[in-house]
């Protein structure tokens, strides 16, 4: 097991290597297409645990990335970023958290509170909220 993976010229840390660091490099984008859905639908996730794996003795071997997978529930209409939120029961943390880190995207996302300065009553769903800063996104320019 490994704290922390480069990729692309990018470093991944785990979550629990992330402490004192300047940037957010504990969370990745993983873009997939699901059956019977059109387009490419974005995941997010922390990354909990990194591995180097190889499919036999000296073969070619590849990093894989366990994480604690975010469930998207909108985008913020003022910053045009992806809301998150935590989600024991979300498919990807029930049934497969791993995921091959060269099928990611490049650079780390960072997860930051959508209620930063805690102004949102403790009984409003969105205090749990999460803004995703993809440092990957392409500009929109409509």
């Amino acid at each position: 097991m490994h704290e922390r993976a480069q990729y692309a010229g990018n470093i991944f840390r785990t979550e629990a290597s992330q402490t004192g660091q300047r940037h957010d490099d504990a969370h990745l984008r993983w873009d997939y297409k699901q059956a019977g859905r059109l387009g490419v639908i974005s995941a997010f996730a922390t990354i909990r645990r990194i591995f180097v794996h190889s499919l036999y003795p000296g073969g070619p071997s590849r990093v894989i990335v366990q994480g604690e997978w975010f469930t998207v529930v909108g985008k913020c209409p003022i910053a045009h970023t992806m809301i998150v939120k935590d989600d024991s029961r979300n498919e990807f943390n029930l049934h497969s958290r791993f995921v091959f880190l060269d099928n990611c995207y490049q650079q780390p996302v960072a997860v930051w509170p959508h209620d930063p300065l805690g102004q949102l009553p403790d009984e409003d769903p969105k205090k749990g909220y999460y803004d995703v800063v993809d440092r990957n996104q392409l500009e929109d320019f409509e």
